[in-house]
């Protein structure tokens, strides 16, 4: 796209629904400089170019949701309002645009003054970022892109001030180098502009089994090696320190709730700790050891949560950086962002954005089909599948089922976890998918370029990437889980309270929200995050979870979805009967009209084939099915909420 160019005295002309809505939002004001004549309107009006050269269709609702942000940019680079704000507008309705044309008309105005940092969780978003300011008319010397890869896309310019500067997520988060960034010709800088969650702790959770995992293996393995010896000795008195506490406060039972305690581990200086870690290595066996040993000067917290572990948490972003927009699609389904009440929500606080609309319902997902099967996603049963034999891998087996019925035509694009203790993920998919005889090295056109007709990428890669977008068909292949103990850190870290108290059903709600935001997130990758007229574009999800409660936090940031149960061919199911009786459930609930608002018990029964199921598993799995869709229990029926 050709450079835009903004006189610099001269506003650019407003209609009158233009007008009246910034006079409404009060946005006619002007400080450091800036005003929402100036720059707000021209940079919506280029937003709205660029996405509609990439062809992307508006609504409304769209419109004026993206003119709110725009907005807000200007607003908090201004000084207007300050603060941590979250912009939880979805995937695929061009937030990483509006910084792009926000940028570039703030350069255009000349508004040298005003500086702005960005940040994203991959480099190469960085470097695509980059490229698209420079399309839009930025000077590449205005533009700061900071990293530590040799093989990026773009050079780092570490150690240059430059009035637009681009960082990772990482980088936000080590203190030691917040220098690099922060500051603008000896100011702070205007205005950070955070791409996706804004997690401002760093926790860590270790479970005690883990620990004595780790201590055992290194008794076993290395007990003739001296330089061992020293680490190992100090890791067993951690654990006994732990263990003891565990007893102290139980009398030998487990801890009762509420009983957990904040203890000191023993003393370890900087540099044993440093030649531990060389010692032990890094092998994922003793992880949960060289882990214990980075917090092991920090106060650690036992707690009852997950059979027993230890927790610690540190501020890991700056307080100094106090003025930042997160834009966060999964803010409405992620309740361990809300837990931080320096992050306050700008659909909630800020009026004229709260009169928008639901943010999350400006985008409907009708086309979209999300197929569940109802077994174990987690590492560990992942990890025994892939790791049998071939004729007895059963994922795999669906998986190939699944693409052999998309057309050649169509992409499919399938999540698994990363190699470790030697499984491989992508590979054994890839091999088993070629055998079965599907050509993995096939092609589509897209836009007259040919593109992988078969990826498969690894969690770590579900945000960020939108050059995946073409593939209509997104699988997952279990789905990323945190542990009891690791959100029970991550709590006490978002609440900034380590002796605060940490309820079972709390964590039980951030285990479904977490598995939520990951699942939408990669769900995004694919043809869904793409936008027509207020609809993500035609897509099948197809995830393998064991709760159904799923279907109920991701309506929340995927309204408009449509359910169905894939059911395996090949018995890879392990549910149980309850959870086997509530899918069905739910797939019926799924068919009722809107105007249908109660139904029987017996009708259900009738309907799904389940009149001789025991008594008692009916009512649990109905019990069940109230978790994760809107409907409640009323006598012998099911009423819609």
């Amino acid at each position: 796209m050709d450079a835009i160019a903004l006189s610099d005295s001269e506003p650019v002309p407003l209609n009158r629904r233009q007008r009246r809505a910034l006079v409404a939002a009060g946005y006619y004001q002007e400080r450091n400089g800036l005003s929402h004549e100036r720059l707000t309107v021209p940079s919506f009006k280029l937003l709205k170019s660029l996405l509609t050269e990439y062809g992307n269709t508006l609504s409304d609702g769209h419109e004026s949701a993206l003119m709110a942000l725009v907005g807000l940019m200007t607003k908090m680079a201004q000084g207007e309002l300050r603060g941590r704000w979250a912009f939880g507008l979805p995937t695929g309705m061009g937030k990483t645009t509006a910084i792009i044309a926000w940028v570039a008309t703030l350069v255009a105005c000349r508004l040298d003054h005003v500086s702005v940092a960005v940040a994203c969780s991959k480099v190469e978003a960085l470097c695509q970022m980059k490229r698209d300011m420079i399309a839009c008319g930025v000077d590449p010397k205005r533009i700061g892109l900071i990293h530590s890869y040799a093989n990026a896309s773009e050079p780092s310019t570490v150690g240059e001030d430059r009035q637009i500067m681009l960082v990772t997520h990482a980088r936000v988060r080590d203190g030691d180098k917040l220098a690099e960034f922060s500051h603008h010709t000896g100011k702070p800088r205007d205005l950070m502009l955070y791409d996706e969650s804004l997690v401002t702790t760093d926790s860590i959770g270790l479970a005690v089994r883990d620990l004595k995992g780790c201590v055992g293996y290194l008794a076993s393995k290395f007990e003739d090696s001296e330089p061992h010896q020293a680490p190992l000795a100090y890791l067993r008195a951690c654990l006994s320190t732990i263990k003891d506490k565990l007893t102290d406060l139980t009398g030998g039972a487990d801890v009762p709730e509420g009983q957990e305690a904040i203890i000191d581990l023993p003393v370890l200086t900087y540099a044993q700790r440093e030649a531990f870690k060389v010692t032990l290595g890094k092998a994922q066996v003793v992880m949960s050891g060289v882990n214990l040993l980075d917090i092991a000067s920090e106060p650690i917290r036992v707690i009852n949560t997950g059979n027993g572990g230890v927790v610690s948490y540190t501020v890991a972003v700056p307080r100094e950086l106090e003025n930042i927009l997160v834009l966060d699609a999964s803010h409405p389904v992620r309740k361990l962002i809300h837990l931080d009440r320096s992050i306050r929500d700008a659909e909630r606080d800020q009026d004229n954005i709260k009169r928008i609309a639901p943010l999350a319902s400006l985008k409907q997902f009708d086309r979209v089909t999300i197929h569940q099967m109802f077994a174990g996603g987690g590492r560990s049963t992942m990890a025994t599948d892939f790791g049998k034999p071939e004729k007895d891998r059963k994922v795999t087996r669906e998986i190939v089922e699944v693409v052999k019925r998309i057309p050649l035509t169509e992409a499919v694009l399938i999540f698994a976890y990363k190699d470790r203790d030697g499984v491989k993920y992508q590979r054994t998919l890839q091999e088993d998918l070629a055998r079965s005889g599907i050509d993995t090295k096939a092609t589509v056109t897209v836009k007259g370029e040919q593109r992988d007709r078969i990826s498969v990428l690894t969690w770590g890669n579900e945000t960020s990437l939108n050059t995946y977008s073409y593939c209509q068909h997104v699988i997952l292949a279990g789905i990323v889980q945190r542990s009891q103990v690791d959100l029970a850190s991550a709590y006490l870290g978002q609440t900034g309270d380590l002796s605060g108290g940490i309820a079972r059903k709390v964590i039980s709600d951030l285990i479904a929200t977490e598995c939520a935001h990951v699942a939408y997130q990669a769900a995004s990758r694919g043809n869904s995050r793409e936008t027509e007229s207020g609809y993500a574009k035609k897509m099948d999800l197809w995830l393998i979870h064991r709760d159904a409660t799923i279907r109920h936090e991701l309506s929340k940031v995927m309204p408009g979805a449509v359910w169905t149960t894939w059911e395996p061919e090949h018995g890879t199911v392990t549910r149980g009967a309850i959870t086997a009786v509530a899918a069905r459930i739910v797939d019926y609930l799924g068919t009722l009209p809107p105007e249908a608002t109660r139904v029987s018990t017996k009708a259900i029964k009738k309907a799904t084939g389940l009149v001789d199921v025991p008594k008692m598993t009916f009512t649990r799995a109905l019990t069940a099915v109230t978790k994760s869709v809107a409907w409640t229990v009323d006598g012998r029926s099911l009423i819609r909420s």
